[in-house]
Order: C-alpha cells, then structure tokens, then sequence
C-alpha cells in the first residue's frame, strides 16, 4: 500500500467508519443496485462495517457499500445489501 492508498483508506474510514473485514462484496467491484425505483451501476470504493450510528437515538447502521455511480460527479450513494441487483 502507498502512502497515497493510505491516505485514502484513513479519509474513507474518517467520513464512513472503519472497513468491513468481511463482506458480499468488495472494493473495486462493479455492482448493479437500485436507489428508490432507479437502478444504477458503479463500483464500490468503500464497505463500511455496520456499528453505531453518528446520530444520537438512532438504531445501529448495517454494512453498507459506498459507491461511485457510473456517469454521477455528486455525492456517493449508501448502498444497502438488499439494494444490490444479483444477474
């Protein structure tokens, strides 16, 4: 790992929490999945371990998968298990 790969890791774990040790799926993967009644692709940059929420009196959040949409510039989507289209 470079230190620009490090820098990377350390700025996805401070705005998502730390890295799922285990998971579906993975970083770099390309992944079909729907927000709402739209279906996206993009690829995982990101797979957030479940644990805490930041909001307090909120339930614990799930494993979630941090995703660049293809085509997208904005914000990544959260992209729950359910959500993720198996072809």
């Amino acid at each position: 790992m470079t230190d620009f790969d490090e820098i990377i890791r350390r700025n996805l774990e401070e705005d998502w929490g730390p890295a799922a040790r285990h998971s579906e799926y993975h970083r770099g993967d390309s992944i079909r999945y729907r927000v709402g009644f739209r279906t996206y692709t993009g690829i995982i940059i990101w797979v957030a371990a479940q644990g805490p929420s930041r909001v307090e009196g909120r339930d614990p959040l799930p494993l979630r998968y941090i995703v660049e949409r293809s085509g997208w510039s904005g914000f990544p989507d959260v992209v729950y298990s359910g959500d993720i289209i198996v072809t």
